[in-house]
């Protein structure tokens, strides 16, 4: 199958990224820039990263996406607020525990099976962060 990554934000704040096919060396750069672009926006995100079609990537796309995450780490947790993986074998949640093991993230991340609960957790943890940030604004102005 040809590799494909789609970035979709139509459930804005969570972002989706379909990855499927075989994983080659160019997915990691090209296909990544969307992330990039995202990461040094102002808005508060959620990624959810559909792994279910993905074939096991090699050590490269490891080393591509811990390079992504230390080039960007200012905003990881400010503005990628939470990260879901759903993923359909266990090579993959392999692949995306030593991801996360190796690298750890300022961001609560989690693996799932099934999308429709990686979505539910993440609009949670961006409820959760709306709901924090309105409760300190409103402290603010309590001593103003």
């Amino acid at each position: 199958m040809e590799p494909r990554v789609e970035w979709d934000e139509s459930r804005w704040p969570v972002v989706r990224c379909r990855i499927e096919g075989e994983h080659h060396r160019d997915m990691a750069g090209e296909g990544l820039d969307p992330l990039a672009r995202l990461l040094q926006g102002r808005r508060p995100f959620a990624l959810l990263w559909d792994l279910r079609e993905l074939s096991p990537p090699g050590p490269w796309a490891v080393r591509a996406l811990g390079e992504l995450r230390r080039r960007h780490a200012r905003a990881l947790g400010t503005i990628l607020r939470a990260e879901a993986h759903v993923v359909s074998n266990r090579a993959l949640l392999g692949m995306v525990a030593m991801i996360s093991w190796f690298q750890r993230a300022p961001m609560p991340e989690r693996s799932f099976l099934d999308p429709a609960a990686a979505e539910r957790w993440l609009t949670a943890r961006i409820d959760a962060d709306a709901t924090l940030a309105s409760i300190a604004h409103g402290a603010a102005e309590s001593w103003t």
